[in-house]
């Protein structure tokens, strides 16, 4: 069955958009992504509809737990390159107790979940009301949700990262996929690597904290109705106190 990935990231430094889809590995690579069909815990899984699991408390928290599952593996695939780059290792912060600032993880669970019901990470023909991007107008820009307009950085604001920091940054990574194959977080990592501006971005010495989310459905407006999908948001920041 024919797959479709679209891959991109977004560097934030005002407003400055980085986008790449499905480039080949670099030749300068230091090193090859892993291609084992198990590298890191859980790096082969694939995201389960939630129609798989019962409406009950356990069947819920089942089926969020595969979400926290694949973040887990993201995060052990990028501290692995950043090790081998001698760049500083990620954590991920989650915030306790009530709150309405639910950070990174809040901003990426937001951004994934439009862009899994909208479908705009195509063209401008098939998605008219999107952003064109600014390095080839005539595809969306997935950064940009066509209807809030909200980026990035303004999604990871109103999710209250940066309260009590005296500056911050965010980067984003994204990508999706559709079919039988492509859907997992290994698949994802290593199409992220393959990128000069995905590899750049999940290398960057500034991020201390990383958060990604997968759901399922893709946000490719390409992908067939019934075809299983996946849609990754992977977030990096930074705060400086």
């Amino acid at each position: 069955m024919h797959v479709k990935n679209i891959l991109t990231a977004f560097l934030t430094a005002p407003l400055a958009f980085a986008t790449a889809f499905a480039l080949p590995p670099p030749e300068d690579s230091h090193h090859s992504a892993p291609s084992a069909d198990k590298f890191c815990e859980n790096d082969g899984m694939v995201l389960r509809p939630k129609s798989d699991f019962p409406n009950t408390p356990i069947g819920r928290t089942n089926y969020n737990m595969q979400s926290v599952k694949m973040e887990q593996a993201i995060l052990c695939l990028v501290n692995w390159d950043r090790r081998h780059e001698h760049v500083r290792q990620l954590y991920i912060t989650k915030l306790i107790g009530k709150t309405k600032y639910r950070g990174l993880g809040g901003a990426a669970y937001d951004h994934a979940t439009a862009a899994a019901k909208l479908r705009w990470w195509g063209t401008v023909a098939q998605y008219p009301s999107c952003t064109p991007r600014r390095d080839d107008p005539r595809r969306c820009d997935p950064h940009i949700n066509p209807q809030t307009r909200s980026t990035p950085t303004k999604r990871a604001e109103d999710a209250g990262y940066g309260r009590g920091c005296t500056k911050w940054r965010v980067g984003e990574n994204a990508y999706t996929a559709w079919g039988n194959e492509g859907l997992t977080p290994l698949d994802a990592f290593i199409w992220w690597m393959r990128s000069d501006v995905h590899r750049a971005n999940m290398r960057d010495p500034d991020w201390e904290t990383m958060r990604m989310v997968v759901v399922y459905g893709s946000a490719d407006p390409g992908a067939g109705a019934n075809a299983p999908g996946a849609t990754y948001v992977q977030m990096f920041g930074r705060c400086w106190k």
